[in-house]
């Protein structure tokens, strides 16, 4: 971005951050293509792009007066609220969708002719799977369930965390190991 792109930008800021609507208004329409083609390709959807973008101008109103110039460009400081914006929606839907698959698994892990017996292994076996997820590593537990649950591939997901698509590998095979030595002391061999 030029120097003087960069001044008209930090001077819209100061006018938001004063509470100026039309500063704002102004600054969206200068910097909206690069925040929502940002999300978009970090998320990879139009309608998380379209939030994330919303979220991002909420923000800039709600911290514009917290915006240093010294302390680093506009383009920064938008990327950095967009990014961050877009791996927190993205790790929501996560959430949300291991709580679907959850109850998906659920009725998955019935039989269609239940007895109390094996109704009760299965739900024994929810249960150590569960046990054995909550175990893992953070970096590890977050890949496998965005790639198990969420169905991210690798490279999306390398995209996502920003991290080099080997480290995801990486996790993701360790997590696997790690995932079958716990059902394995739980005497639940794969």
């Amino acid at each position: 971005m030029e120097r003087e792109d960069e001044a008209v930008l930090v001077a819209l800021i100061a006018g938001i951050a004063q509470g100026q609507e039309s500063a704002l208004s102004q600054f969206y329409d200068r910097t909206s293509r690069l925040v929502y083609g940002l999300a978009l390709r970090i998320t990879g959807d139009a309608d998380a792009a379209e939030e994330v973008s919303s979220d991002v101008y909420a923000q800039v109103w709600r911290t514009a007066v917290q915006f240093d110039p010294q302390k680093g460009s506009t383009t920064t400081w938008l990327v950095t609220m967009v990014r961050t914006r877009a791996i927190d929606l993205i790790r929501k839907r996560i959430r949300i969708q291991e709580r679907e698959t959850d109850l998906a698994g659920q009725e998955l892990w019935t039989c269609p002719n239940p007895n109390p017996e094996s109704q009760h292994v299965l739900t024994e076996m929810r249960s150590r799977i569960k046990a054995a997820m909550s175990q893992l590593a953070e970096d590890q537990r977050e890949v496998l369930l965005a790639t198990y649950f969420a169905g991210l591939t690798h490279s999306e997901i390398a995209d996502v965390l920003r991290l080099p698509l080997g480290t995801v590998k990486t996790r993701i095979r360790l997590g696997l190991v790690n995932l079958r030595r716990l059902f394995e002391t739980q005497g639940m061999g794969l």
